[in-house]
């Protein structure tokens, strides 16, 4: 098998770790952070003890990958993966971008459709901003 590599989250980039080729790995692709004003549902007096309860919770987790989701920013994927560079999140492997955007026409039955945008961990977020702030929201 020839070499294959992958984004470290610190621009590094390292040895495949999977010799094995294809692997069955447990993802969660839709995690909502404390940071996020639409679906903040995390306890705690202040956002450091929010904060703290929800990387608990994901610590306890068994996944490899988190998809961080916010509401028309990326705000809690850079806090999460601050948090992730400094030792937290240790049973986590790849922590991805996906923003949420809400469709202000309703369905049929009243509900808000949404729209999840998954981006690679190779697009630095200063892109994703940058295609953020040419979006006409």
């Amino acid at each position: 098998m020839g070499s294959f590599y992958f984004n470290d989250m610190n621009g590094t980039y390292n040895s495949f770790p999977y010799p094995k080729g294809s692997e069955w790995r447990k993802w969660d692709l839709h995690i909502h952070t404390p940071a996020d004003v639409l679906n903040n549902q995390f306890k705690g007096r202040n956002s450091g003890e929010k904060w703290e309860n929800y990387l608990s919770q994901i610590e306890k987790l068994d996944i490899e990958t988190i998809v961080v989701t916010n509401y028309f920013c990326i705000d809690g994927y850079e806090e999460t993966v601050g948090y992730w560079r400094k030792g937290r999140l240790k049973n986590i492997r790849l922590i991805l971008p996906n923003i949420e955007f809400r469709i202000s026409q309703p369905n049929r039955e009243g509900d808000f459709i949404n729209i999840h945008v998954i981006f690679s961990d190779y697009i630095p977020p200063e892109k994703i901003k940058e295609f953020l702030s040419r979006l006409p929201l």
